[in-house]
């Protein structure tokens, strides 16, 4: 007697992933081009500049007039990266809107990337303030107070620690990117899966800044890095996909 079809074991198996479209191919170009934009823009952040508390303003300003270069090409290589951020989530929540009915993976992605590109904002404008703001308000570094001067570097303190608990959100934006990647089968499985052991070392930092455990603030370093090696992952397989699914509309047409 015939077995029936839905007693068979690949009849009881459950779909883990859900399989991309073709309509997703561009959604898919835009992720690659802000993804590797990302990336590329995270090679250029700011020199480390005069310690704050201990530095004068003529220190700042030799500083400033030294590094001038580099911080133009940190302020926008960082405004690049921000804007990225929010493109890259908006179209990883795109296709789990369409793909993950009821999930609140879109939502997580989206809002913790925004938290993410507005503390970069506000860190890099931190960090470039002494050079651009001046020349913004028709003078000269040399021409403003030394309390102003300092009172600049001394807000450049406050962003960089708010920079060591962005780190907070950046697992949030990882590890729900992550989630969204394992279940459309955009990126590898164990690659999501690594990702997603980064975003448990990157909380394990985030503890170890907030209580105060020197042990655990190296692996803030892990969720930094991580963040930046993803991107360049999300990259290669958004393109690695939207290849394929060319080939298969060919194959179809």
């Amino acid at each position: 007697m015939a077995s029936d079809a839905s007693t068979r074991p690949e009849a009881r198996t459950t779909q883990r992933t859900t399989t991309l479209a073709a309509e997703d191919r561009t959604t898919l170009l835009v992720i690659a081009v802000a993804s590797t934009a990302a990336f590329v823009g995270g090679w250029f952040p700011a020199p480390d500049g005069p310690r704050v508390g201990q530095s004068s303003a003529a220190d700042v300003r030799t500083w400033v007039d030294a590094n001038a270069g580099a911080l133009h090409t940190t302020a926008t290589a960082m405004v690049i990266v921000a804007m990225s951020f929010i493109i890259v989530a908006s179209g990883l929540s795109s296709l789990a809107r369409r793909r993950l009915r009821g999930s609140m993976l879109p939502e997580l992605v989206v809002g913790s990337a925004v938290v993410v590109a507005v503390l970069t904002v506000l860190d890099v404008a931190a960090a470039t303030m002494s050079l651009l703001l001046p020349r913004l308000v028709d003078t000269t570094l040399a021409d403003v107070s030394d309390p102003v001067v300092v009172s600049w570097l001394a807000i450049g303190g406050f962003t960089h620690f708010l920079g060591d608990l962005q780190i907070a959100f950046v697992v949030l934006a990882l590890a729900s990117g992550c989630l969204i990647a394992l279940r459309l089968g955009l990126v590898n499985r164990w690659l999501c899966y690594g990702g997603l052991v980064i975003s448990g070392c990157a909380a394990l930092g985030t503890l170890g800044i907030s209580l105060a455990l020197g042990a655990l603030y190296p692996l803030w370093f892990v969720g930094a890095f991580g963040l930046y090696l993803s991107l360049l992952v999300l990259a290669v397989s958004a393109v690695l996909a939207r290849r394929r699914l060319g080939r298969t509309s060919a194959q179809r047409a």
